[in-house]
């Protein structure tokens, strides 16, 4: 089986290094598995497939049937931190008498 693996993370983050693995491989068979995403840092809060990237320099890959478990690239709220200033307004406004 050919696994791409999951990861959660916030809006405005990058993905990182996106992984993935062969399973039940025979002859000592090196199949290597990474992942690639539409997701990006810019990506909007929800759920983006991880397609599998197979990396088979032996070629040992046709000797198989595969079965895909794809990940997802969860993408979440962002905190958002909102300060406000205060003002000393004494002073500053005159009011007029008549």
């Amino acid at each position: 089986a050919i696994t791409t693996d999951s990861i959660v993370r916030e809006y405005g983050a990058g993905n990182g290094a996106l992984t993935g693995s062969a399973s039940v491989l025979r002859n000592g068979d090196v199949i290597n598995v990474t992942g690639s995403t539409s997701a990006d840092a810019n990506s909007n809060v929800g759920v983006y497939p991880i397609e599998p990237v197979i990396n088979d320099s032996a070629g040992r890959f046709s000797n198989y049937i595969v079965s895909t478990n794809k990940g997802n690239v969860t993408v979440t709220n962002s905190n958002m931190n909102v300060s406000m200033n205060s003002i000393n307004t004494k002073n500053r406004c005159k009011i007029l008498k008549k």
